[in-house]
């Protein structure tokens, strides 16, 4: 890390450095290719002959070279980035206004920066609740949406970059332990949303649509914005792509896998409410994110390991989870052992939660109606 750390600060405080490097390397490469450099070559039989193949070293260096620059060229980005942004202030009064459960209150909330990894989200506070343990970002001064339009699949989901089919056996994304898990997720949602043939579907931010592939339902929804993820719903999956708040008719099971902790403050709550009319009386509605309140106490531990808190602006308890749910009409039926939970007897022993339903997950689970 030091030789890195060193390279970084002389690029830093002499950016054209780099840039000579490179073109110094790309040059004598250049010239070895054309027998400049006294490199021994055959004959030429003919004037059509191909040029020598640059070695392995070579093309290691090459890319050692265009790696560098393209990291640096990052780096320099967001150091241009953060000199323009400055950090959003709140009172405390819009901090509380935002909570997300019910017991956050002026001497339970902490305050620390967000956990950014991109300029994007270093300007957001992220407050806390020590009662249950969610947190949430009361403000953010950026929009959203071309956020995940313009960076999102780069910097967090690369395979939803990949061409052609994406659910073809030559998708080596397909074969990853990323994949399984999301296979294992979505059908263990789809059971406890009690997928039938004769059932409607509907999933919330699905991206490329694993669930709905899975789905044994004959009606399939699909809500998602994103262009690449819209042509493999309609093309490769069978699904209706249609906005939450423009469903044709009610709907049996609404999914939201890994979505709602992409919403802000402000925006959960309505969001809810419009959903809650989209779910059948006799529906279900299948909730899974991350566990937030166990990622925070690690964070504050000092433990970011595996753990990647951009872009997430909610970061739940099961009493947040639970306290947004029935705020929006529904009814909660069952909740997952995640790791908040089980490390938390006291809080989540008593009789109104042992008498609903447990999932085993590690995600944040709930299942409503």
């Amino acid at each position: 890390m030091g030789g890195y750390s060193a390279i970084v600060e002389m690029l830093r405080t002499n950016p054209g450095v780099l840039e000579d490097m490179i073109k110094n390397a790309l040059a004598q490469f250049g010239e070895r290719l054309s027998g400049k450099s006294g490199r021994t070559r055959e004959p030429q039989k003919n004037a059509e002959s191909a040029a020598p193949k640059p070695t392995p070293k070579e093309v290691e260096l090459t890319k050692k070279f265009t790696d560098l620059k393209k990291r640096y060229d990052r780096y320099a980005a967001e150091l241009i980035a953060f000199r323009s942004q400055a950090p959003i202030f709140s009172t405390l009064d819009e901090v509380l206004q935002a909570r997300i459960c019910p017991c956050a209150n002026a001497s339970t909330i902490q305050f620390a920066a967000y956990p950014r990894v991109s300029p994007t989200f270093g300007t957001l506070l992220l407050a806390r609740c020590v009662a249950c343990g969610c947190g949430y970002s009361p403000k953010i001064d950026f929009d959203l949406d071309d956020y995940y339009t313009n960076q999102y699949q780069a910097d967090v989901q690369p395979h939803r970059l990949r061409k052609g089919l994406f659910f073809s056996p030559e998708n080596p994304f397909l074969e990853t332990e990323t994949y399984a898990r999301f296979k294992r997720r979505s059908q263990l949602m789809l059971d406890l949303g009690e997928d039938a043939t004769e059932k409607s579907v509907l999933d919330f931010g699905c991206g490329v649509g694993v669930a709905l592939r899975l789905a044994k339902a004959e009606k399939k929804f699909a809500v998602e914005t994103d262009p690449y993820s819209v042509k493999i719903l309609q093309e490769e999956v069978g699904a209706v792509v249609v906005a939450i708040d423009a469903v044709p008719e009610p709907v049996d099971i609404v999914l939201a896998s890994h979505v709602l902790e992409h919403i802000d403050a402000e925006g959960i709550r309505p969001l809810l409410q419009t959903m809650r009319k989209v779910v059948k009386p006799d529906g279900r509605f299948v909730i899974a994110v991350p566990d937030g309140a166990d990622q925070l106490r690690r964070l504050e531990g000092g433990d970011r390991s595996k753990v990647r808190y951009e872009p997430h602006l909610l970061h739940f308890s099961l009493v947040s989870l639970r306290h947004l749910m029935e705020e929006a009409g529904f009814e909660v039926l069952g909740y997952s052992t995640a790791k908040s939970v089980t490390d938390n007897p006291d809080l989540y022993g008593r009789e109104d939660y042992e008498r609903l339903e447990k999932i085993q997950s590690a995600d944040l689970m709930v299942v409503c109606r």
